[in-house]
């Protein structure tokens, strides 16, 4: 309904020992074990819609207009509420596609996680892009 389509869940550890990720420390997804769960989500243009809607229609709109990156904003609510909603005693750590490590301290490589979770592949060697099977390049 918020407009995040698309998700993957798969071992830390995969992503973690990924010829990509295996020596960047700073890209390492935080978890106590390689079997710890971690997941992907990511959205089409099926995001616009909900993202536009809110913006219009809730108490939260103006304050998002207002904001040097609503979008962001807007994402970091709904997983807020997300996770309130269905985990409120645990403690999840999120990292966003747009967080790098000079403005929060951590990041991740969305296309690599992507594509050890089955989400899309990634052609690192031609195109330095994500391919969804169904939605293409991101």
């Amino acid at each position: 309904a918020a407009g995040f389509d698309l998700s993957a869940i798969f071992p830390a550890g995969a992503y973690n020992k990924h010829a990509k990720i295996a020596e960047r420390k700073e890209l390492h997804i935080e978890a106590p074990n390689d079997n710890t769960l971690a997941m992907v989500v990511a959205n089409t243009a099926a995001l616009w819609e909900p993202f536009i809607r809110h913006i219009k229609s809730s108490s939260e709109g103006a304050e998002l207009l207002a904001s040097d990156d609503p979008l962001d904003d807007y994402t970091r609510a709904i997983f807020k509420r997300l996770l309130d909603l269905v985990a409120p005693d645990e403690e999840a750590k999120i990292v966003f596609a747009f967080e790098t490590i000079e403005t929060t301290g951590r990041c991740c490589s969305v296309h690599t996680a992507g594509h050890v979770a089955g989400l899309a592949y990634y052609d690192a060697a031609h195109t330095m892009r994500s391919i969804h099977p169904v939605y293409g390049p991101w």
